[in-house]
């Protein structure tokens, strides 16, 4: 089916497949999807998804709880838009479940989405643009998660969730480790859960909250797979929780809290714990949770005093100041804790209180 030469033509369509074929439709701008009870469908081949990647409007309709509209990463939508044609997919009566992917740096500002009753949609994007008014920043409601990947040594790659609501978790996913690439989530919203794959030591994944100035800001963040390290940049953030699913190491100089406020890391999960750097102003660790070691050498810490908590594996942490108040944890594991006392003397000792 081909549209008239108009401006508002539109079809209305039946989906009941995953690999549905749209390269007989074209020049349609709006397109009504109805998709049928407890049915997987959508497209799965980029050349066969024209006629509704093409349209200015997409609905998608009916369904159930047991239904989905998928557009994977094959299929995924690249089209240009501008300011001029822009694109709105909306779920927002659709009573199943939204998978839709987007092709580099095509989740931008002329880029409307809306989920549906579902609490599982999900939006992926692939992100190399720097911070620009029309780059990365669509406006999004009814949408749980956004998986964000990277190109390989991009280190200037920004999304900006300022127009984005609804969102209860994001994956900030690396790719391959050859290089170092950088996620800034620009305008990120609080309260939600953010899960890293890293795969470079020098990965940096950048969190600007949407809201920063008071004295209680707290991000989490899990470790899905982070073995060579990740660096995390995120100002005025006093908590800062991370679930250490896999052995991992963390430069956490970059975590700041607000002027006059100090920060707190706590940590859980099986996996060994290394910090590397901490911002000056974070002064309580507490790894009681955590499985694996926990490991603060002095190159990681500052002279200032820290309150750090081991947990019930074999850590190793380094004390600089008479004022640190260490605990070992509850030690479950076979094995000892390792205190290091970093100190430069002239004359004398040194002092330290062990109860």
């Amino acid at each position: 089916a081909s549209a008239s030469a108009s401006a508002n033509d539109t079809i209305n369509v039946t989906l009941n497949n995953a690999a549905s074929d749209f390269t007989s439709i074209s020049g349609f701008e709006t397109v009504n999807a109805t998709i049928l009870a407890a049915t997987a469908t959508g497209f799965d081949d980029a050349t066969k998804n024209d006629g509704i990647e093409a349209a200015g409007t997409i609905n998608i309709l009916g369904g159930n709880a047991n239904s989905s509209f998928t557009v994977d990463a094959t299929a995924k939508f690249d089209t240009s838009k501008t300011i001029t044609t822009p694109q709105t997919l909306d779920a927002s009566t659709f009573g199943g479940s939204l998978d839709v992917h987007y092709g580099t740096d095509d989740l931008d500002a002329y880029t409307t989405v809306k989920g549906g009753s579902s609490t599982s949609d999900k939006v992926t994007t692939t992100i190399t643009a720097a911070a620009a008014a029309t780059e990365n920043k669509p406006t999004m409601s009814g949408v749980e998660r956004l998986v964000i990947n990277t190109v390989d040594a991009d280190t200037d790659a920004v999304i900006n969730l300022a127009n984005v609501t609804g969102l209860t978790r994001i994956d900030a996913t690396f790719t391959t480790n050859t290089n170092d690439d950088q996620i800034e989530i620009d305008g990120a919203p609080q309260g939600v859960a953010y899960v890293v794959t890293a795969t470079n030591a020098a990965d940096n994944l950048q969190i600007d909250l949407a809201s920063s100035s008071g004295a209680s800001d707290a991000i989490a963040i899990t470790s899905a797979a982070n073995n060579a390290g990740l660096n995390l940049d995120a100002a005025g953030v006093e908590s800062l929780t991370i679930t250490n699913s896999v052995t991992s190491s963390y430069d956490l100089a970059g975590v700041s809290p607000t002027t006059g406020s100090t920060g707190t890391v706590t940590l859980s999960g099986a996996g060994n714990a290394t910090l590397t750097a901490l911002h000056t102003g974070i002064n309580t660790i507490n790894a009681s949770a955590l499985a694996g070691t926990l490991s603060v050498a002095a190159a990681a810490r500052d002279t200032d005093a820290y309150t750090i908590t081991g947990g019930v594996n074999n850590d190793t942490i380094a004390m600089e100041n008479a004022g640190d108040v260490l605990t070992g944890g509850s030690q479950a594991v076979a094995g000892a804790d390792t205190l290091i006392v970093s100190y430069t003397g002239i004359l004398g000792g040194i002092t330290a209180d062990l109860s």
